[in-house]
C-alpha cells in the first residue's frame, strides 16, 4: 500500500505543481484585460506579458523532471496529455514571442507609454490604436496559422485522462476551442471583417452617423413594423457626440 501511495504521488506532483502556473497564467490574462488604457501608460503590459512567459517555461519545466511517469503502468494517457501540454506551452510561447514585439510598436506609433522612458502622447487613445487597423491585420496575419496551430494541439487532450481540477479546467478550454477549430476560416475571416471596418463604424477618419429606428412589431409593415420614433446617433473618433 505504501509503494502505491508513494508511485500515485510521485505521478501527480507534475500536475499539482503546473495547476499552480496554470493559474497564474489565467490571473494575468484578466489583469491584462482590466488594464487602464485611458491612462496610456502601458508599461505594465510587458510585465504581465513577462509573468505568463515565465509561467508558461515553468509549466515546460516540470514535466520534463518527470520522464519517468512514462514508465508507471496505467498513467500511459496520463503521461501523453503532459506531453502534449508541453507542447501546448511552447506553442503558446511562440505566438506570444511572434505577436508582442509588434504590438509594442502599434501602441508605441499610438502615443502610448510601452516600456519605462517612453513619452506619452495627448493623441493615444482608442482612435489612434484603430488608425493602425492594417498593421493590426498583419498582426494577425501573421500568427494566425500559429492560432490555429495552438487551437488544434489543445483540442487533443483527452481530459478523461487527468484528475480533477486539472480535467474541468481542460473541458471548459475545449468547449470553446472545439467549435472555433470547426468554424475556423469562417471566424478568422470575421476577426479580419471586423477590424477591417471598425475605423469607419467608430467614425476614426471621420464622424459617423447612424439612422436609430424604432418599430412596432405588433402593427406589421413590410419594413417589419410601424415606425414610431427615430433619431440619430453620431460618433467620432470613438465617441458618441451626439
Amino acid at each position: 500500500f505504501s509503494v502505491c501511495v508513494i508511485v500515485l504521488s510521485l505521478a501527480l506532483q507534475p500536475i499539482i505543481s503546473i495547476y499552480s502556473d496554470l493559474k497564474n497564467v489565467e490571473n494575468e490574462i484578466t489583469t491584462l484585460t482590466k488594464i487602464d488604457i485611458p491612462s496610456k501608460d502601458l508599461t505594465r503590459l510587458d510585465q504581465r506579458l513577462d509573468n505568463i512567459d515565465k509561467s508558461l517555461a515553468s509549466i515546460e519545466d516540470e514535466i520534463g523532471k518527470y520522464d519517468m511517469i512514462k514508465n508507471i503502468s496505467g498513467f500511459e494517457g496520463y503521461y501523453a496529455n503532459l506531453q502534449k501540454i508541453k507542447i501546448i506551452n511552447q506553442k503558446g510561447r511562440n505566438v506570444l514571442s511572434k505577436t508582442r514585439g509588434s504590438l509594442k510598436i502599434v501602441l508605441k506609433s499610438a502615443g502610448f507609454k510601452v516600456e519605462e522612458g517612453d513619452q506619452l502622447s495627448d493623441t493615444a487613445s482608442i482612435s489612434s490604436i484603430l488608425k493602425s487597423t492594417p498593421e493590426l491585420i498583419k498582426i494577425y496575419d501573421d500568427s494566425e496559422a500559429d492560432v490555429l496551430d495552438l487551437i488544434k494541439a489543445i483540442n487533443t487532450l483527452d481530459e478523461n485522462a487527468m484528475p480533477g481540477g486539472i480535467k474541468d479546467k481542460i473541458t471548459e478550454v475545449k468547449a470553446t476551442t472545439v467549435p472555433i477549430e470547426k468554424d475556423f476560416p469562417e471566424f478568422s475571416a470575421q476577426i479580419r471583417k471586423t477590424l477591417n471596418v471598425l475605423p469607419d463604424l467608430l467614425g476614426i477618419d471621420k464622424r459617423t452617423t447612424y439612422l436609430i429606428v424604432f418599430q412596432n412589431e405588433k402593427e406589421l409593415r413590410p419594413s417589419g413594423g410601424l415606425l414610431t420614433a427615430f433619431g440619430t446617433l453620431s460618433v467620432e473618433n470613438g465617441e458618441v457626440i451626439g
